[in-house]
């Protein structure tokens, strides 16, 4: 896909297609942090190890993962939600993941999401 210029309109791409769709981005700044590039996105990063400037012995390799773990993502069958009432999320850290928990034992039919907290 290129480097950075060819990686972040990819991203942009990929940040409206909905969640759940399987979408892989193999670039040369997978290891950086693209964390605001990304956001809230369900976008899979696999790093290039070299610039995709062509095919060479350790493009092919990683064009070929990144296909197959696309084509996986693909195949693979969605998980079936059952029905809830709702949705809370709670950040929390290691030491009050304990209260989280119990307060959403006090819901009824309410689903907890634990968010990591970035510090």
């Amino acid at each position: 896909m290129g480097g950075r210029g060819g990686t972040f309109i990819t991203l942009k791409v990929m940040g409206v297609v909905l969640f759940g769709i399987p979408k892989i981005c193999l670039s040369t700044l997978a290891t950086k942090d693209l964390s605001e590039k990304i956001g809230d996105k369900d976008i899979v990063l696999i790093p290039s190890i070299v610039d995709i400037a062509g095919l060479n012995s350790i493009s092919r390799v990683l064009i070929s993962q990144a296909a197959a773990a696309l084509s996986g993502m693909m195949a693979a069958t969605p998980i079936q939600i059952k029905e809830i009432k709702g949705s809370i999320a709670m950040s929390v850290f290691g030491n009050t993941a304990v209260y989280a928990d119990k307060c959403y034992e006090l819901t009824d039919g309410t689903k907890g999401l634990v968010l990591e907290p970035f510090l």
